[in-house]
């Protein structure tokens, strides 16, 4: 692929089809793919990303999801309206929030149509491929060095533009220099470590019991203050852990004042949160 693209989009997760479905919305998604968009993700099936294995629920309401569909300028995105997968969405309006292993499904079915709209208007979308390199150049990004997982071969794709839509992970060699109170924890509880997305997922209680053993009462300091250590805090509590904390059982270690997630601007106001 050697003629210069517009845009070169890494990720075609939820943060990747986002960026389209925002487009989509606004009705510019056809300008964008026309100006030469080229797609680049690891996974064959696109859309959901990891999104589905954790079992707690998203922190956007299930209408922000539906919005994909219902305000979507494509005809085969708002045909979806009756598939079963946006019914299963359908069903959390007015809750705080939907089951992700739901949302993972939604995500690729709206995120395939999305896909296949790209594909169809002259964009590339290259699946079960990775970018190894990215090199800024004067006026844009030149020689971006992209690679097949399947047989290892490489080209380079020379673009205006680049968007990091690769979404959150937590590679093992960051946790490994991170600090809490004043030591790097892996110096000295490495063997005590879980990450929260291997937590949150569906085999999280049973990596969590393999460090904890048998201990009855165990006591768990999770890192940071993010929506994913507030929900490992609550999947803690949950009756089917069957571990039974005492009030000073489980410590939250964050560096800056929690940011609560209100359902709307004026839930917030009337709790006395102006941020």
């Amino acid at each position: 692929m050697n003629a210069p693209v517009h845009t070169l989009m890494i990720g075609a997760g939820p943060a990747g089809t986002a960026v389209l479905s925002a487009a989509d919305k606004n009705g510019c998604l056809p300008d964008l793919v026309r100006a030469g968009l080229v797609m680049v993700d690891r996974a064959e099936h696109l859309g959901n990303g990891l999104i589905g294995r954790y079992t707690i629920n998203s922190d956007s309401t299930a209408e922000t999801f539906l919005t994909q569909v219902n305000q979507s300028k494509i005809e085969a995105v708002r045909a979806l309206e009756s598939h079963p997968a946006v019914q299963a969405i359908a069903a959390h309006i007015g809750d705080l929030g939907a089951p992700l292993p739901k949302a993972g499904v939604f995500l690729e079915v709206v995120g395939t149509q999305l896909v296949d709209f790209v594909r169809e208007n002259g964009g590339a979308v290259l699946s079960g491929h990775e970018v190894i390199e990215v090199r800024q150049t004067k006026g844009g990004f030149g020689g971006s060095r992209i690679r097949c997982l399947g047989d290892g071969t490489e080209q380079e794709i020379v673009s205006r533009n680049v968007v990091i839509a690769t979404g959150g992970y937590q590679p093992e060699s960051l946790i490994a220099e991170k600090r809490a109170a004043g030591v790097v924890v892996s110096s000295r509880y490495s063997a005590k470590l879980l990450r929260s997305d291997i937590f949150l997922a569906e085999e999280g209680f049973e990596a969590a019991r393999a460090i904890i053993g048998a201990r009855k009462n165990p006591r768990i300091a999770v890192l940071g203050g993010s929506t994913s250590a507030l929900a490992a805090v609550n999947k803690l509590l949950k009756p089917e852990s069957g571990w039974d904390f005492d009030d000073s059982a489980i410590a939250l270690l964050h560096r800056r004042a929690l940011r609560p997630f209100y359902p709307s601007i004026e839930a917030a106001h009337a709790d006395g949160f102006m941020d």
